[in-house]
């Protein structure tokens, strides 16, 4: 994984496409040592043909595209998930990143408050099987950070991003001995 990883920084590096890890292996860099199958990167729609042209380059197969997603993989590799967003935010989420470590590589990952956002969201929108994944993810992150989740901050983060229900749930599990 760790050298898929390297091919896909370096060409990015060498292309000018930016991009910011997410998924397990954010949440990993910020603290809950979780095991994860997959590199999930957050780029700019505006840049997805360069991205499909770097993935297929790298001899990946094009699985699904939406205009939200686009999903690589390549025999004996781990399965590489690119979820675009516009311009707009993926400024906003690069510009307020972080440089963590992952793959043994410095790599630009979500803030905290940003990945917890990006979970939230897609907690919110997932079928019932993932949403609880991305819950134990955003609990356990609570966790290892020291987040005080009854901050009108964290509040306002999973009402704008989750729904009052998400909230109710991180809250009670917070309440547990």
């Amino acid at each position: 994984m760790t050298s898929r990883f390297r091919a896909i920084n370096q060409t990015a590096g060498e292309r000018g496409l930016r991009f910011l890890l997410i998924g397990g292996h954010a949440v990993n860099a910020h603290g809950y040592s979780r095991k994860t199958f997959d590199i999930d990167l957050l780029i700019c729609r505006d840049d997805k043909e360069p991205w499909r042209q770097l993935m297929l380059g790298l001899g990946f197969e094009c699985l699904r595209e939406h205009e939200t997603f686009i999903q690589f993989a390549s025999p004996g590799t781990p399965q590489v998930d690119l979820m675009c967003v516009g311009a707009e935010t993926f400024a906003k989420q690069f510009d307020t990143s972080e440089v963590r470590s992952a793959f043994e590589l410095e790599t630009r990952v979500p803030s905290l408050f940003n990945l917890l956002a990006l979970k939230l969201h897609a907690a919110r929108h997932a079928p019932l099987h993932r949403r609880h994944k991305d819950l134990i993810d955003i609990i356990a992150l609570n966790e290892a950070n020291r987040v005080e989740v009854t901050s009108d901050s964290f509040r306002d983060l999973c009402h704008k991003f989750g729904t009052p229900e998400l909230y109710a749930e991180i809250l009670k599990a917070n309440r547990r001995p």
